[in-house]
């Protein structure tokens, strides 16, 4: 059973806006931050418990390190100094801030943490007094959503009475709620509907009728379709339920279902036109194990999501987790924290939604088509579809041209105009017009969102260059010395100022950014023979570290510096790669990695210098 488009219009609609990279977050837990691209950091270890092990010593490393590598990646509002973050509160109550031990257990992490209320609220408010005061905006950045509580709902998380986690509310919100942070309902996971005695529905309408909305900036719920355990086949994104399990019970409904369920509990208890953020989801624990599948799934997921944040409000998707495969919930990581193919797919859906417009919701048709269409300044035009039944030969319409995969290889769209899909989303683009649009902005080397000073960027779109006009920069585009602006009548700019153009293509342009301190957000544009693209919006960073790789990857290229032959392993490449020998050097090529003594001279078309 599926659901078809969603009508109606609830919460404030967020009209034909771009998707932000906000709108995208994954969950770090055992210190490991997410190597996918995301624009902000879902909750890391639920934060009471992890910081104050016991009552008045509070430890902020774990969450620190979390904080640096937010920093690294861009993600802080350099004029605010606030943290795309979100993070839970709580999961329980430290076992020392309760007498009575009958509801405590190991708790996540094996800290010791109960499902009761603090005995003293002022326990409660002296550890949020601490986390806003570390995290003042000043020291470290300010974070900017705190989610009350984890899983009201669920009696592993809470056992209290909704009188006493509306009190922990009433004291939390005064002391977070900011200009710079927003305090969130409690989350609440399981099904929706009214069938299920622990319905998100029925527990988020009895927490807001008892007060809650009075303390809450915006609504928080779970976004895991199904149980845990029992539900075979386990459903996909947008199925109700499946033979394998009761809808609205063990299916707890699509993510559609439930987004939409929730969307109508917070606008009818005293959150209306105030936004939802859907702050843990994925496929559960070790629910969906076929790498195919996986890939299939993250993506729909996401892509149904994104397009209810117009009609919604629905503010954040954040998918639970990145890990080692070992913790098994909703792990896109490989055992060495590398991207899996679903890690890829969840990129390139990154990829293709942000910076785009969805106006309306996905919509799925009765040959199981679903068809998601996504906007972009300058005549851009893009489907992102896919079959639920199956192969089907599909045909998007006159004017598009080509289609993405997952993997983000591109390919033309045939002559007959048709083009095959199935349960893996690709995306098909047309362009009108002749004005060039700006589709990812990225480091040339790994595709990395963060932009920085004196790195090699790719600029990929339409229109970027004219017709037939591919090639790299030669001699004769240096002039006095001076690495070219301008190749064929094509340009960029970073922050109005000229970039060094390297290659160009209708479909891509490299350039180096210019060496000058950069403040993110970095607007770039690309000028072909006088028509000039719409900014594209990168966040940026002093530093946007990436190596450069052998045949894409995963190895690096390394050579031994007397020869300049390949450094590996003898099988890595036969014939070519022979291992380093113990203190030997070896030349490594890296891009973006800051500035150098003495310094860079902007343009010069020969540059060297120490990293400093």
């Amino acid at each position: 059973m599926a659901i078809g488009i969603v009508a109606g219009v609830l919460g404030t609609a967020q009209s034909n806006t771009p998707v932000p990279s906000t709108f995208f977050a994954v969950s770090g837990v055992r210190g490991n931050y997410p190597e996918v691209t995301v624009g902000l950091l879902a909750h890391q270890e639920f934060a009471w418990g992890m910081i104050e092990q016991s009552r008045g010593v509070f430890d902020f490393k774990l969450l620190d390190n979390y904080m640096a590598n937010v920093q690294l990646y861009g993600l802080v509002d350099p004029v605010t100094n606030t943290a795309n973050i979100a993070m839970t509160l709580s999961d329980g109550t430290p076992i020392w801030a309760v007498a009575d031990h009958t509801t405590c257990t190991g708790g996540s992490l094996n800290l010791k943490l109960c499902t009761a209320p603090p005995d003293n609220i002022q326990d409660w408010t002296d550890f949020l007094t601490a986390v806003v005061q570390h995290y003042n905006g000043k020291t470290q950045p300010h974070i900017k959503y705190y989610e009350l509580w984890n899983e009201i709902n669920i009696q592993l998380w809470w056992t209290g009475a909704n009188a006493q986690m509306l009190a922990l509310a009433q004291a939390a919100y005064p002391i977070i709620h900011d200009a710079y942070s927003q305090l969130l309902t409690p989350s609440v996971a399981g099904p929706v509907g009214t069938v299920s005695p622990t319905s998100q529905v029925n527990a988020m309408t009895q927490y807001l009728q008892a007060g809650g909305y009075k303390y809450a900036d915006g609504g928080a719920f779970h976004g895991y379709i199904a149980a845990q355990g029992g539900v075979t086949p386990f459903p996909m994104p947008e199925q109700d339920t499946t033979s394998g399990c009761k809808a609205f019970v063990g299916c707890h409904g699509s993510i559609i279902t439930i987004a939409t369920q929730m969307r109508a509990v917070f606008d009818q208890n005293g959150l209306s036109g105030k936004p939802f953020f859907q702050t843990e989801g994925s496929w559960g624990n070790m629910t969906v194990t076929d790498p195919d599948t996986q890939v299939q799934w993250v993506a729909r997921y996401n892509l149904l999501q994104a397009g209810l944040r117009s009609t919604l409000n629905l503010q954040m998707a954040a998918w639970f987790t990145w890990a080692d495969p070992s913790f098994g919930w909703g792990n896109i990581a490989d055992a060495s924290l590398n991207p899996t193919p679903a890690g890829v797919a969840y990129n390139q859906v990154y990829n293709w939604v942000v910076g785009s417009a969805i106006a309306q919701p996905c919509s799925g048709a009765a040959n199981g088509t679903w068809t998601c269409t996504l906007t972009r300044a300058g005549g851009y035009t893009a489907q992102a579809v896919w079959n639920t039944q199956g192969s089907i030969a599909y045909s998007p319409g006159p004017g598009y041209t080509q289609v993405r995969d997952l993997t983000g290889i591109t390919s033309p769209i045939p002559a007959s105009g048709s083009v095959t899909i199935g349960p893996k989303p690709v995306l098909v683009e047309e362009v009108t017009g002749s004005t060039p649009v700006i589709t990812l902005v990225a480091n040339a080397e790994g595709e990395g969102i963060l932009m920085a000073p004196n790195t090699w960027i790719e600029i990929k779109g339409f229109n970027l260059a004219p017709a037939g006009h591919t090639r790299i920069w030669q001699a004769s585009d240096f002039v006095s010395g001076k690495m070219p602006v301008q190749l064929d009548g094509v340009g960029a700019t970073v922050n109005g100022k000229s970039a060094y153009v390297y290659y160009i293509s209708p479909t891509q342009v490299n350039i180096l950014a210019p060496p000058d301190a950069i403040l993110d957000p970095v607007q770039v544009t690309v000028t072909n023979t006088g028509v000039t693209s719409a900014p594209a919006n990168v966040p940026s960073q002093a530093l946007s570290p990436s190596f450069f790789v052998i045949n894409g990857g995963p190895y690096a290229v390394a050579q031994h510096s007397a020869n300049y032959s390949l450094v590996g392993p003898t099988s890595l490449y036969p014939g070519s790669t022979t291992p380093a020998k113990p203190g030997e050097t070896v030349i490594l090529y890296a891009n973006g990695f800051g500035p150098v003594s003495p310094a860079v001279v902007s343009g010069s078309s020969s540059q060297t210098g120490t990293l400093t």
